[in-house]
């Protein structure tokens, strides 16, 4: 993946945002930066962090390492059950 140039925030700290090589932020660069849960360095899902930067949470739509099932909603009763 390559970079490009694309802000300036007058300042060289990183997790605010915009890094202090002036990149915005992407999933997978491995940095926790202000709107990101987590980032493990890469873009994959059911690995402990999707793909979008969040925390795997049941209802998310994605069958996670923890989870047998995950249809997409927290509903009791419609064959795949909520465990909380």
């Amino acid at each position: 993946m390559t970079a490009t140039l694309s802000m300036d925030d007058r300042n060289t700290v990183n997790r605010d945002g915009c890094q202090g090589n002036f990149m915005s932020w992407v999933c997978g660069d491995g940095t926790v930066d202000s709107g990101k849960e987590c980032n493990d360095s890469n873009t994959v899902d059911r690995d402990g962090c999707q793909r979008d930067c969040r925390n795997p949470v049941c209802g998310d739509g994605t069958v996670d390492s923890c989870e047998e099932c995950d249809d997409g909603n927290t509903v009791y009763g419609d064959c795949c059950q909520a465990i909380v």
